[in-house]
């Protein structure tokens, strides 16, 4: 019998598979999803991202395209890869890891808060985190520690306005107010050069604060220069200066300031260059204190733009608006300490002057009434209109309906 011959059955060679397969654009890392170990140099990185470009193109895969670009925009610069590789090691981000810091301190877990503020600072050191360190390691009494974080957050901090701040900062953490003050007068000597107003500031409310009304004031004035025109530095000096007496309520200081310091410097300024911009601001601030109704702020804002121009007519005119407003503020001021009115009128009066000037806090005013005795000896129903009339015209005139139907079924009684 013959031998079938041998079938030669002919077999399909299995296919080479690339070397580097395209990476799974669904991967949890950026390594993974370039395709290349977490320890592969630049050029690697590079290399490999150009070789995925040419298979999923932004054109034909675009979303795959954005994740790989996201990836190689991270791992190609050594300090983004460098943060990104510490937040893998600590398994959080920068983001998740200040939340938890500020939540421990808040807790008053201030070893713990060190413990994550110290791995944000190995991510990215920062003069902010160095701060929180440094005043971390106080309140644990670890005062070397604490001078050494303090010392590199300075080291770090971009520039002397931000240097300025963090030495504030950090003279705030002592619990001595007088101590805190003469940190932050020995800041001003070091910095006096750059005249800061943050400095300044900080004086002019511990001055307050200890009762030296005069060396509130000389922490702003030291800082004009003794030029006959004033500088463009000046006038923010100037500006905030009044921001600071309008604050704290310094108003025969701030009148007397305006008088002898600040409009004489307006004139001597008429003309220069950077006057457009003061006048700007003037006239912002004068809109801010209208909208806000702080009638008292807008005419001390309306008279130095009268400085500069006097025959502004709807200046003057909004200026008799303002003056109208600040006089009927300060009789209401008046009579809430008025012990000839009952606490049932002064509620009256203090609701209804609401209704039109929106400028008094409700809560502030209810906090008067609470704190205000009622008057032994208050006026009756019909005097008391006749005796507003005669002591308070201006409030009078502005409330004069609704005072006309005092008492009413409505009004307190």
């Amino acid at each position: 019998m013959a031998k079938k011959p041998k079938q030669h059955h002919k077999t399909k060679k299995p296919q080479r598979r690339p070397s580097n397969p395209p990476a799974p654009v669904k991967a949890s890392t950026h390594y993974q999803v370039l395709g290349v170990d977490v320890k592969a140099d630049a050029e690697t990185i590079r290399q490999r991202y150009l070789d995925l470009v040419k298979l999923f193109s932004p054109e034909g895969e675009p979303e795959k395209f954005q994740v790989i670009r996201g990836a190689y925009e991270v791992l190609s610069n050594a300090q983004t890869r460098r943060q990104y590789d510490l937040e893998r090691f600590y398994g959080a981000s920068l983001q998740d890891l200040s939340a938890q810091a500020q939540m421990l301190m808040a807790k008053e877990r201030v070893q713990d808060a060190l413990s994550i503020l110290e791995k944000i600072s190995a991510i990215q050191p920062s003069a902010a985190t160095y701060l929180k360190i440094a005043q971390a390691h106080s309140q644990l009494g670890h005062v070397e520690a604490s001078d050494t974080a303090f010392a590199m957050a300075l080291e770090l901090a971009p520039d002397d306005a931000k240097k300025i701040e963090l030495l504030i900062n950090h003279a705030y953490s002592t619990p001595d107010l007088y101590e805190c003050i003469r940190q932050i007068e020995e800041i001003a000597q070091d910095y006096s050069a750059i005249k800061s107003t943050a400095i300044a500031q900080e004086l002019f409310d511990l001055y307050l604060d200890v009762d030296r009304p005069k060396d509130a004031m000389k922490s702003f004035s030291r800082l004009i220069s003794r030029r006959k025109i004033p500088t463009r530095h000046d006038w923010e000096v100037y500006l905030q200066w009044i921001d600071a007496m309008m604050y704290a309520g310094l108003d025969a200081e701030l009148s007397t300031t305006i008088a002898k310091r600040v409009k004489p410097a307006l004139l001597r300024s008429s003309g220069q260059p950077y006057m457009a911009e003061v006048t700007a601001e003037l006239d912002l601030r004068r809109n801010e204190a209208t909208t806000r109704k702080d009638w008292p702020d807008a005419v001390t804002y309306t008279d130095l733009l009268l400085t500069l121009d006097p025959s502004n007519h709807a200046l003057r005119t909004a200026r008799r608006r303002y003056m109208d407003g600040a006089i009927i503020l300060r009789q209401l001021v008046g009579a809430l300490s008025d012990f000839s009115l009952s606490n049932a009128f002064v509620s009256y009066l203090t609701e209804n002057y609401g209704k039109l000037h929106a400028n008094l806090s409700s809560a502030a005013l209810d906090e008067v009434l609470q704190e205000r005795p009622d008057a032994p000896f208050p006026l009756g129903s019909h005097e008391v209109v006749k005796y507003m009339e005669n002591q308070y015209p201006r409030l009078y005139r502005a409330l004069q309906p609704d005072l006309i139907r005092w008492p009413s079924e409505s009004a307190p009684r």
